[in-house]
């Protein structure tokens, strides 16, 4: 399956909105620059199904969560997945906005030698 994959985090903004409106099955980006993209109508985000957060505690401690709020209050029903390494008590409580049935699991880390 041939996947169209937009990295947007660099770069300028009117080249990302074109390549986004063209469509894109997997957009990658900071949550400002997504929120930027989406309020020039960059994003159509009637067709979003899947929301992955990596690393959401960078997201706190860069008090991003403000932006992640105005990206995610547009989305229509969605399937989100939060990837942290240790999730805190701020991402569990900002989780609780998006995700009434959250379930938490950790991963096993690879050992080494």
């Amino acid at each position: 399956m041939d996947l169209i994959i937009h990295l947007v985090t660099e770069g300028t903004m009117d080249d990302q909105n074109m390549a986004i409106y063209a469509g894109a099955d997997i957009i990658i980006g900071t949550p400002v620059r997504l929120t930027k993209l989406y309020f020039q109508c960059g994003i159509n985000v009637n067709k979003v199904n899947l929301f992955i957060l990596d690393e959401a505690d960078k997201l706190v401690t860069n008090r991003q969560l403000v932006e992640l709020d105005r990206f995610a209050d547009s989305l229509p029903k969605f399937q989100g997945i939060v990837i942290d390494q240790q999730p805190g008590q701020k991402i569990r409580k900002a989780c609780e906005i998006y995700m009434q049935n959250a379930v938490e699991m950790e991963a096993a880390l690879p050992e080494s030698d």
